[in-house]
């Protein structure tokens, strides 16, 4: 039996600037393959576990997708510039991460710091 992998996503939500409060509404999900395993704190970071229940998938699907939606209300628009978020791969040495905007692939094959690394996570941006 191989022990469970996580792959830690920093506070679990979108986060948005103080400007765009009231202006936008941000939700996360995940896919069938993903669950959630808790908060883990890493020196002074707390990070939400997102376990993985389905074994060495080697590609993204919609079975490991994690999405962030940020969706402006009416009369507004966004333009991003940024895409930017804290990860950490938690007891394993495998795990990727690519990220999309908008149905278009922006980065891939993101590799996480490990938790028994210095520091313990990655800022990635994208």
């Amino acid at each position: 039996m191989l022990p469970p992998v996580f792959i830690s996503i920093h506070k679990q939500k979108a986060i948005v600037g103080n400007d765009l409060t009231g202006k936008v509404s941000t939700s996360v999900s995940i896919g069938s393959g993903l669950t959630y395993s808790g908060i883990r704190t890493l020196n002074d970071l707390s990070e939400t576990c997102i376990g993985v229940t389905v074994g060495n998938n080697p590609v993204a699907d919609d079975n490991n997708k994690l999405s962030f939606s940020v969706t402006p209300i009416n009369g507004y628009e966004l333009a991003i510039n940024k895409i930017e978020f804290i990860a950490t791969r938690i007891g394993t040495d495998g795990g990727y991460i690519d990220v999309s905007w908008a149905g278009n692939k922006i980065a891939e094959k993101l590799r996480p710091t490990r938790n028994n690394a210095t520091p313990q996570y990655t800022i990635h941006i994208a």
